[in-house]
């Protein structure tokens, strides 16, 4: 498990947080989990800097939210995408089922990283 957060260059806010795991403890079998939020005070703040740009910045991030929403939605309605497994697969699959997200959703985080000259922290 990684954590992949939005932040400004100089680190004074994080104002994203992308997260995927396998949660093992409440169900029969491994459930994928993920999830993509948005701290919207810090998303504030850092949009204002921005300008007359600010709408700009707050339509693309809204947009790279809805992008991994709609691209894990997806990969499930094609099958690409294991969300259920049972406990005793071994790791190493279960990896590979994270990695299908982080190769579709990583290079769009940090091409919205780049246009708005963000820094990605990874944790």
């Amino acid at each position: 498990m990684a954590f992949y957060n939005l932040e400004t260059k100089d680190r004074k806010y994080r104002f994203t947080e992308f997260e995927i795991w396998w949660d093992d403890y409440k169900h029969t079998e491994s459930h994928l989990e993920h999830f993509f939020r948005i701290y919207f005070e810090e998303a504030y703040k850092v949009s204002k800097t921005y300008g007359e740009r600010q709408d700009e910045f707050v339509s693309d991030l809204q947009k790279l939210k809805d992008d991994f929403y709609d691209g894990i939605c997806g990969m499930i309605e094609r099958k690409e995408l294991n969300i259920y497994m049972p406990k005793e697969v071994e790791y190493i699959i279960k990896e590979k089922e994270l990695i299908k997200i982080y190769d579709y959703f990583l290079p769009k985080q940090k091409a919205f990283a780049e246009k708005w000259g963000l820094g990605i922290n990874v944790d």
